[in-house]
């Protein structure tokens, strides 16, 4: 319930990040009008079926690495289909051809596909700020293609030489969580300085 809800939400967020007490505020209260639209339309749309895991580690071994994700719900419906969910705070609208093609959802499939072998496997993308959910049940051939192309993927980084590609500034570079590492090499920073100057 609501009622429930809303204290552990309080309880768990976390206030760092922000850059002011006034911004934490708003993100907070917004929070919470996410969380109360979507209780709100679960006691109109219950999920049909037994939920059986909740912030679940999933894990699949690749051969010389591991296919790694973390679910935040997994269902085992009434047909027996087993549905992972992935709840996106951001989003408003979702569509089925989205599910089929979301890196992660394909990948919460294909890990939970070894724990099932004899059911089917799908996933649905819940957009928290409105809008009707989407799901897509995944075949057998869908989901093999994609681990072949995560494997062939995998093999390419682990074996390729990186000491010999010169890190580059690009547009993507102030969103990347791994931009640190870039510009800890001095061609990166020449680079970047470069292209200060031509602007």
């Amino acid at each position: 319930s609501l009622h429930d809800a809303l204290p552990i939400l309080e309880e768990n967020w976390i206030e760092a990040g922000y850059g002011s007490a006034e911004e934490m505020q708003e993100a907070l209260g917004e929070g919470k009008a996410i969380l109360s639209q979507y209780l709100e339309e679960v006691e109109v749309r219950p999920i049909e079926g037994k939920t059986l895991y909740v912030e679940h580690r999933l894990k699949h071994s690749m051969g010389e690495w591991d296919l790694i994700g973390r679910a935040d719900r997994v269902v085992e419906r009434a047909d027996g289909a087993i549905d992972v969910f992935d709840y996106k705070s951001g989003r408003r609208l979702v569509t089925s051809e989205e599910v089929a093609t979301d890196i992660a959802m394909c990948a919460y499939a294909a890990m939970l596909r070894p724990q099932f072998p004899e059911r089917p496997i799908q996933a649905t993308l819940i957009p928290l700020r409105g809008g009707e959910p989407a799901t897509h049940r995944f075949t057998d051939e869908e989901l093999d293609e994609f681990l072949f192309a995560c494997r062939e993927l995998g093999d390419r980084i682990l074996n390729h030489e990186w000491a010999e590609v010169e890190p580059l500034p690009k547009a993507l570079c102030p969103h990347c969580d791994f931009i640190k590492l870039c510009q800890r090499d001095p061609r990166y920073a020449e680079a970047a300085a470069g292209q200060n100057r031509e602007m």
